[in-house]
């Protein structure tokens, strides 16, 4: 097994930050063109927020403890493994998951998956890394967990 270091771990979430700026800033445009400013502007906050988001974990960046990957079990070693990769598309297959976008529920039921994968990454990247970032990642799930139930709190 690799042993990766916190950064490579945060260097995930940043990806995971990007693909929802990148998915909200998407919805926004979409629903401006369809005339649906309260919607744009909601998805447009969104967007920014997970802009912060990046910005936070990139500033935890810079520590170079290991993390021994050969002392996790080898099945929650493959999970995570297997999740990231999961969660973490490449942009033109997130391009096609918002072109398959019809109306406004769809695009919230999208971004609320979005953000319970993100909360569940977190939740087990808190299991991984140094204690030094736990407070800081609880603020990320904290606020993750807000946008799932601002989102939730527009399903109709």
């Amino acid at each position: 097994m690799k042993n990766f270091t916190p950064d490579e771990i945060l260097e995930f979430a940043v990806r995971i930050e990007e693909n929802g700026e990148y998915t909200y800033s998407k919805f926004a445009e979409k629903f401006e063109k369809e005339g649906n400013d309260e919607l744009a502007e909601f998805f447009d906050n969104l967007a920014k927020q997970e802009v912060e988001h990046k910005n936070t974990f990139i500033k935890m960046m810079g520590d170079r403890k290991t993390i021994d990957f050969e002392s996790l079990n080898p099945e929650y070693y493959d999970y995570l493994k297997a999740y990231i990769y999961d969660i973490i598309f490449p942009t033109d297959q997130l391009d096609k998951k918002i072109k398959g976008i019809k109306n406004m529920n769809d695009a919230l039921q999208m971004a609320i998956r979005s953000e319970l994968d993100s909360i569940m990454f977190y939740m087990d990247m808190k299991n991984i890394v140094p204690e030094s970032f736990s407070e800081k990642i609880d603020r990320i799930i904290d606020e993750e967990r807000l946008h799932y139930l601002l989102l939730k709190g527009k399903v109709i």
